[in-house]
């Protein structure tokens, strides 16, 4: 959560009357604000110089100390505001603050805040801040309390409205959270870490439409997708549209692309397959103007894949996963894929928070990025295409369009399948949504609490209501 105090700072002014104090202080908050502590801390010492009694001094001071964690400057600087303007409710908040993220100072917090409270019963922030002390206490209820109460000061604050969603989400209380969350969300999207894009239509790090290079090339390019996410699918539409061969380099691992398999890349052909973006690959392919094509799906969806993945084609290869699995019902399987696999021979992370890494790296690898999700090339094949071709500066004719909408239809051979001699049992059903088929009650409790968030930053879902 953002730490609310110093972005309602004001420029001094009017507030002291001393102007080499005003104007240390504007020196001060300049640095501040350019992320040069040292010299914001010069400037401070500066003005107390001048006057050691200077509230709006000692204030600011504190509050910079108290964000960089010099908890002991920041109580002594707020004291001394104290004694100055002990009726000033902000300095009791800012008190409370700094005494709560101090070990073994939880009671001399509260009574901070409860200080900052009897001066002013409506001053935003302090019940805020007393819920984040009672959460990290396991105090449930009373922080549920304390954000209700902080509602009622500032019924619109995005921060607490998202705060009370989640926790309530974390407990069970899907119902109650969903409200919350929407609201939340509706006014800040940016909350959740990467934000909320809709699925086909989000490109990344790009200033703009792609245009063809000179001379009928193409701009550089390479695909993604995440394992069980229509891989096949996105190599056939490109392999259309580019007119160009994939290539799916077998020797290396499907998630660790050595930045050395780029260069050996063969003419007229585009890389495919699962990579992360690490950094080595990431800074290879912004040096080289590299365009990537990223595919996912709904996580659901993709869980649902890979557990029959794993006991059905995988079934005979008796891995210590599918072997896992198949000891288990398809309920209990599922629970383990959502949560993480944990067995005697065998630690893996969840595949839905795996995929939720591997989608965040793509989209803060600095390189373009078009996300494209399955369930828009199966829904909503033209325009999607549409979108990855001006990605990659291609301008696709009315009848190539209609080629790639029949050729790469779920029922026809998948070229890309052909080439690598999969078995046609590899598809399954394709079919967007599937998962309520198979999920129970008792997965999609805990997958909302596990990915809940992850399924509305995808924009498959608006809260916890489903």
């Amino acid at each position: 959560m953002t730490m609310h105090p110093a972005a309602d700072q004001k420029e001094p002014g009017m507030d002291t009357e001393n102007s080499a104090i005003t104007q240390l202080l504007v020196q001060a908050m300049k640095a501040q604000r350019a992320g040069q502590i040292q010299q914001a801390v010069n400037a401070y010492q500066q003005a107390l110089n001048i006057d050691p009694n200077n509230f709006l001094t000692l204030r600011m001071f504190g509050i910079l100390a108290m964000q960089n964690s010099y908890h002991n400057e920041a109580l002594e600087l707020f004291a001394r505001a104290r004694n100055v303007n002990p009726n000033e409710p902000d300095i009791y908040l800012f008190i409370g603050q700094t005494l709560a993220a101090m070990p073994y100072r939880h009671d001399d917090a509260l009574t901070a805040f409860e200080n900052a409270l009897s001066l002013n019963p409506m001053l935003p922030r302090v019940h805020f801040q007393i819920a984040q002390m009672r959460m990290r206490e396991g105090e449930f209820q009373l922080a549920v309390d304390s954000l209700n109460a902080e509602l009622s000061v500032a019924p619109d604050d995005p921060d607490t409205l998202y705060c009370l969603g989640t926790l309530l989400k974390r407990h069970g209380r899907f119902a109650e959270a969903s409200p919350y969350v929407r609201k939340a969300l509706a006014a800040d999207p940016t909350l959740m870490e990467w934000g909320v894009f809709p699925p086909a239509h989000y490109a990344a790090n790009d200033e703009g439409a792609n245009q063809a290079l000179p001379s009928g090339k193409q701009t550089p390019f390479l695909c993604v997708s995440y394992p069980k996410c229509g891989s096949h699918l996105l190599s056939d539409v490109i392999q259309k549209l580019s007119g160009k061969s994939f290539h799916w380099p077998d020797k290396y691992p499907s998630n660790n692309l050595p930045v050395d398999a780029l260069m050996q890349t063969p003419e007229e052909t585009f890389m495919m397959g699962h990579w992360f973006a690490h950094e080595q690959l990431a800074e290879s392919l912004r040096q080289s103007g590299t365009r990537v094509v990223m595919q996912y799906r709904d996580p659901r969806d993709q869980l649902v894949s890979y557990y029959f993945y794993q006991t059905q084609i995988e079934k005979d290869l008796d891995t210590p996963l599918t072997a896992l699995l198949r000891g288990f019902s398809k309920e209990d399987a599922l629970q383990q894929l959502i949560a993480g696999v944990v067995g005697p021979d065998l630690m893996m992370q969840s595949q839905t928070i795996e995929m939720y890494r591997w989608i965040e790296q793509w989209l803060k690898a600095g390189v373009p990025v078009q996300a494209v999700s399955y369930e828009s090339l199966v829904l909503n094949k033209e325009e999607t295409v549409r979108d990855i071709a001006r990605f990659l500066g291609i301008a696709p004719d009315a009848e190539l369009l209609t080629q790639i909408q029949r050729d790469t239809a779920f029922e026809q051979p998948s070229a890309t399948m052909s080439a690598n001699k999969v078995a046609n049992n590899f598809k399954r059903k394709g079919q967007p949504g599937d998962w309520k088929n198979h999920f129970s009650e008792r997965n999609k409790d805990l997958f909302k609490r596990v990915a809940g968030d992850f399924l509305i930053q995808l924009g498959y879902e608006k809260d916890y209501d489903w």
